[in-house]
């Protein structure tokens, strides 16, 4: 197990498993040993088996290892989240998480290459990058809604962990969640200004529509409130 090393940045760009998994996982190597062995890169650090790699640490068995070859980097990266993906079974919000620290890398090289006025609209796009977007390329690879994928983003950036918790046992559905988590700050601020509703989608035309909706439902909501408060 010595020529075997670890990547930070691989070990971090995919959420760990739970206490449960990987007891689960424990007691599978312990009854049927490794049957999938470590994938490493040619330098040996790892791709994809991070959790049976320190389960063979802490029962002491020798692990199987094999080494794949990639042209670049970024190949490396995409294999190590389309492991943790084809692997777990996780539903709508967990492949959200798996891949948004991979989509966040996504969106940088495509905003780099959009020409924006100066208040942050989408003027142009330079040669060969076309009109294709980053939560575009996002959600295709994940077979969702573009704005199931937005919200869920959101929300990772949004929410606390226990809510986050809800939203990976599959106890609340992302849109349930973006519509109640946005209610909260409705109610705290007392408003919500097209501004700060669309910070976070930084213009995003396919989305708008829903947000102003939304916002307009609340403040329906509120005035109802208000209006039920003064007759009592």
């Amino acid at each position: 197990m010595k020529h075997v090393k670890i990547n930070d940045h691989f070990f971090e760009l995919v959420p760990r498993p739970t206490k449960k998994e990987m007891q689960i996982l424990t007691e599978s190597i312990m009854q049927n040993g490794l049957r999938e062995p470590i994938v490493l890169n040619h330098n040996h650090f790892i791709l994809d088996g991070h959790s049976r790699f320190e389960v063979c640490q802490n029962l002491g068995i020798e692990p199987k290892c094999r080494i794949m070859k990639f042209d670049s980097y970024e190949e490396e990266e995409a294999y190590v989240v389309e492991c943790n993906m084809q692997r777990r079974q996780v539903n709508n919000f967990q492949k959200i998480e798996i891949y948004y620290k991979y989509y966040e890398k996504i969106k940088k090289n495509v905003q780099s290459k959009k020409q924006r006025d100066s208040h942050g609209r989408i003027m142009g796009m330079s040669e060969g990058v076309g009109g294709t977007r980053s939560i575009e390329i996002l959600a295709d690879k994940l077979k969702l809604p573009v704005n199931q994928v937005q919200c869920g983003i959101w929300l990772i950036n949004n929410t606390d962990e226990k809510y986050k918790i809800k939203l990976r046992t599959g106890s609340i559905t992302i849109n349930k969640a973006f519509d109640n988590r946005k209610r909260v700050t409705y109610n705290k601020t007392q408003s919500i200004t097209f501004k700060s509703m669309m910070e976070h989608f930084k213009y995003d035309d396919s989305i708008t529509s829903y947000l102003i909706a939304l916002k307009e439902r609340f403040k329906d909501e509120k005035q109802r409130n208000i209006s039920v408060e003064t007759k009592s």
